[in-house]
């Protein structure tokens, strides 16, 4: 199944702030929307301390991780969504 809608946080260096940020977006938070319907891109923009990926996955919908590293920074996480 096509996921319906893709959200992609960019984060960088953002070890206090992205918890928080990832819990607010976790299934049992949203209303009127399944875990299959969205997936949640974390796109890590060259942080000195990579993101845990488990604290992404646990989210509780389709997750994925990318460490990226500068100079490439403004679009490169655009071509990820699955979406239709």
């Amino acid at each position: 199944m096509a996921v319906a809608l893709s959200v992609v946080v960019v984060a960088h260096d953002m070890n206090r702030e992205l918890p928080r940020t990832l819990r607010s977006l976790r299934a049992d938070y949203q209303r009127g929307v399944e875990p299959d319907e969205y997936e949640l891109i974390v796109v890590d923009n060259g942080s000195p301390a990579p993101i845990n990926e488990e604290s992404v996955a646990g989210a509780g919908v389709r997750s994925r991780v990318a460490r990226h590293l500068p100079p490439e920074r403004s679009t490169w996480g655009s071509s990820w969504p699955r979406g239709s």
